[in-house]
């Protein structure tokens, strides 16, 4: 079965002819001209000049077809902004590589396609289905391949940005920056490196840290003079733009530095660029409102009102809400100052109209956990490799079960062996040789039984791995159901509500079993010198918004000299964060939880005390054992599992530690965990 299908492997790529993937001299020349007359102003021409080579050169090759697409739609996003057009030419690019089976063969040109449509959807608000395709992007290709790592990172960073999480956008553009410097050296690569120097600036003078806004704008403007020699071939158009973009956000931020003299000059600077013709128009609408504030702080009305009437202008040929939204702030603001109510009053409303609108349209993305999200898919990852594997499991399975029968019917015969040999010790003494061989075969039939116990584990994680993706799917598909319910009754609501719940209920008993599946053994225990407080403080901050839900208040109380501790650290604040969980959920609303850590000569002594439910005397004696019998719902009907006390104990006894409760005198149970030091 093996040989046949290796040959038929083989005779399958030994007769699919080879494509070339290269582009073409001449279409290369084509797209040279095209970008020149898009540069310089003419993007009508130049999208009907690639049209018309396309159309006349019939059959055009693979590479030179997907360029075409890539070239109309950087065209699309970037000068146009068109995006329901860019998203229609990234979906041709991925459709021409699918078609021609070459997703396999070019991994790279199949994730940049699929990048650039993340990025068309990013540009639409859809942001969920939008990070689905980075993450396709980035699994394509190897972890180590420092451009994909950096394109990434890029949108990562773009993510958190729009979402106002500016600490983590300034990691995910550093990031990007540093791995973009690893990659062969080129004009793109080059145009990317700046961009992301400025959206660092821009992330550091949102998170209102300005002198490094303005170090990280500075050396930007440094870069791109050091590249302009370098690429002395390109046009000028390409590093003004990116100067002008330089150039207003580097005046902003010398704006709230209180020097209006310098953000003057740099705002007039920039604008002056943007006003050429094939420049960024909105950056330079953008820009125009900036500078129209500081004139308002300086009470320059005249020159205000004769910016925004510029800016009126290009609004009707190149709209943008984000510049209508701002156009309307600073009309009613300047017809308030003027003392003229009644457009003042107009202007205020068609400025809240807008601003409400472009803020429910920022909710989506705000409420995404983009960290949750990347652990999904991380699972769903992972459980697509388990599904390729399904086959092997299978055979694995077969034999598990055949060697737990050999072993029964050894030990079936050992044991009548045994009894033989009670009632005659002469055939004992005979065949004494022949039992310590027969003994030696029981080790190793032991040994592979426990073998087969380790395997009976695997197949149970296998089973929680296979059971989560249609559940997954489930959720999944509920959840969109969710996102637009205006045809539904309360009642169907209702039901979607429950079953998203019931999804998410078993999703995480599969993680439990996950995870109490996974043995823990002192030999696969990565210890580290941990810094106990900061632990102890990091599971509080990380559960603080569970217990804020039941409106209980947590305390911890540490020694000051308690030091360091030698433990893993991820399992470690597992099994404290197991403890604080039952605690927030077997205490009343309004409770308190006590955290404590005291420190001796040879151990660290942990304990977790609540007000809750307590424990009886019934079901003491198995509150630590997997699936317990001793499981009941919380406080607030939060649903148990009976996995986490296991789970906690499996850490604590690989640690060389010891786990117990008690009573307490005013109600509920003090759970405690001793490590040696």
């Amino acid at each position: 079965m093996i040989l046949f299908l290796l040959l038929s492997l083989l005779l399958n790529s030994c007769s699919r002819s080879p494509i070339d993937v290269a582009i073409s001299p001449a279409f290369q020349e084509v797209l040279n001209h095209a970008t020149q007359l898009r540069d310089s102003g003419n993007v009508v021409m130049a999208i009907h000049y690639i049209d018309s080579v396309v159309d006349a050169a019939e059959p055009l090759k693979f590479r030179d077809k997907n360029e075409a697409f890539v070239f109309k739609y950087n065209t699309s996003m970037t000068v146009t902004r068109d995006y329901d057009q860019a998203l229609l030419y990234a979906d041709s690019s991925i459709t021409l590589l699918e078609q021609n089976e070459l997703k396999g063969q070019m991994q790279q040109l199949y994730a940049e396609a699929l990048y650039r449509k993340g990025d068309a959807l990013f540009e639409k608000q859809s942001y969920t289905n939008a990070y689905k395709y980075f993450y396709r992007a980035k699994s394509l290709l190897d972890r180590s391949d420092s451009c994909i790592l950096s394109n990434y990172n890029y949108r990562l960073g773009m993510v958190f940005y729009k979402q106002k999480h500016f600490e983590d956008a300034v990691n995910s553009f550093k990031s990007a920056y540093v791995e973009a410097e690893k990659c062969k050296s080129n004009f793109e690569i080059f145009y990317k490196m700046q961009e992301l120097l400025d959206n660092i600036g821009l992330s550091y003078y949102n998170n209102n840290n300005n002198d490094s806004a303005i170090a990280y704008y500075t050396k930007d403007l440094e870069f791109i003079e050091q590249n302009r020699r370098r690429f002395a071939d390109k046009p000028d158009m390409l590093f003004n733009r990116a100067r002008a973009i330089v150039y207003g956000n580097l005046a902003t931020a010398y704006m709230a530095a209180k020097n209006t003299t310098k953000a003057e000059e740099l705002f007039k600077k920039s604008i002056a660029i943007s006003n050429q013709k094939g420049y960024d128009v909105i950056d330079g609408q953008l820009t125009r409102i900036k500078l129209t504030r500081l004139y308002f702080d300086d009470n320059n009305y005249d020159d205000a009102y004769t910016i925004l009437q510029n800016i009126k202008h290009t609004l009707d040929s190149v709209p943008d809400r984000d510049v209508q939204a701002g156009w309307y702030d600073l009309m009613w603001q300047y017809y308030d100052k003027k003392g003229q109510t009644k457009p003042a009053f107009d202007y205020l409303l068609s400025y809240s109209k807008l601003k409400d609108s472009l803020a429910e349209e920022n909710i989506q993305l705000r409420g995404l956990d983009i960290r949750a999200r990347i652990k999904y898919l991380d699972t769903q990852n992972e459980i697509n490799t388990l599904e390729k594997k399904s086959e092997r499991r299978q055979y694995m399975m077969l034999f598990a079960i055949t060697i737990s029968i050999m072993a029964v019917i050894i030990l079936l015969l050992i044991q009548q062996n045994l009894k033989k040999s009670r009632k005659n010790v002469h055939v004992l003494t005979t065949l004494n040789s022949h039992i310590r061989e027969q003994n030696h075969r029981l080790e190793e039939v032991l040994a592979q039984l426990e073998l087969s116990n380790k395997e009976k584990d695997r197949i149970l994680r296998t089973v929680a791995h296979d059971i989560r993706n249609p559940i997954a799917a489930i959720s999944t598909i509920t959840g969109v159901l969710l996102e637009n319910t205006g045809n539904y009754t309360d009642k169907q609501k209702e039901y979607l509500a429950l079953i998203e719940t019931a999804c998410k209920n078993a999703l995480t008993l599969s993680n439990e079993i996950l995870e109490a599946t996974n043995i823990i053994r002192k030999e696969k225990v990565s210890k580290e010198s941990i810094n106990v407080s900061a632990l102890l403080q990091n599971c509080v901050e990380l559960l603080q918004f569970r217990a804020v839900g039941k409106q209980q208040h947590i305390t911890l109380a540490v020694d000051e000299n308690l030091g360091t501790v030698s433990a893993d650290k991820e399992k470690i604040s597992r099994a404290i964060n197991n403890l604080i969980v039952n605690a927030i959920k077997f205490s009343p609303e309004g409770g308190s939880i006590k955290i404590a850590a005291t420190k001796t000569d040879e151990h660290l002594l942990i304990s977790v005390a609540d007000q809750g439910i307590g424990i009886p005397d019934d079901i003491k004696d198995k509150v630590f054992d997997m699936f317990s019998e001793a499981k009941r719902p919380g406080t607030s009907g939060e649903k148990p599992f009976g996995l986490g006390l296991s789970i906690t104990r499996q850490i604590v006894l690989a640690h060389n530690g010891e786990i117990w409760f008690e009573h307490n005198a005013e109600g509920g149970a003090t759970f405690f965990i001793r490590l040696p030091l």
